[in-house]
């Protein structure tokens, strides 16, 4: 991923939500790159660990906040984006997930970041050179897809789990 604005908006995406999802405290991350190309050997795994960063990188737990963050009225607003918004194409996947997608001026970049009550991921695409990607590519229509496929191979059969939104 290269250090842009949009680029940015993703990690940090990423980084706010992940520790929403556990109710304020800090989770260590990693960043997860294609192993293979979409029809190339079907055996392989789809995705691969590229960056483990160390366990002190990242958010501290969010108690500064004081009142600021509101886990119940939050996870509302970000489920509402896959349920009415702009990322309707992953209720399908047919469990709980809150997130948001984020689409640049001249849709250069697209990104959604989402989290399930196990995991947060974040999709970034856009060219290493800025440049229109064309129009109707936002991050509904690109990114979201990219996390339904990723959650599907890394939560396999695993049952939905509800999300647990302190009170």
């Amino acid at each position: 991923v290269r250090s842009t604005t949009s680029a940015s908006s993703a990690r940090t995406g990423c980084g706010s939500f992940a520790a929403l999802a556990p109710e304020g405290h800090r989770k260590t991350g990693r960043i997860v790159r294609p192993r293979r190309a979409r029809g190339e050997d079907d055996d392989a795994a789809l995705f691969e660990v590229a960056h483990r960063p160390p366990p002190d990188e990242g958010l501290g737990d969010l108690a500064h906040l004081d009142g600021r963050l509101h886990p119940r009225r939050d996870l509302l607003v970000l489920e509402g984006v896959l349920q009415r918004g702009t990322a309707t194409v992953l209720k399908s996947l047919n469990r709980p997930i809150a997130g948001k997608t984020g689409t640049t001026n001249e849709e250069k970049d697209v990104w959604f970041v989402g989290y399930t009550p196990e995991m947060v991921v974040g999709v970034f695409v856009g060219y290493d050179t800025p440049r229109p990607m064309g129009k109707g590519n936002t991050g509904g229509a690109i990114a979201a897809p990219i996390f339904g496929s990723f959650l599907k191979e890394a939560l396999g059969e695993r049952p939905p789990a509800p999300f647990r939104v302190p009170p």
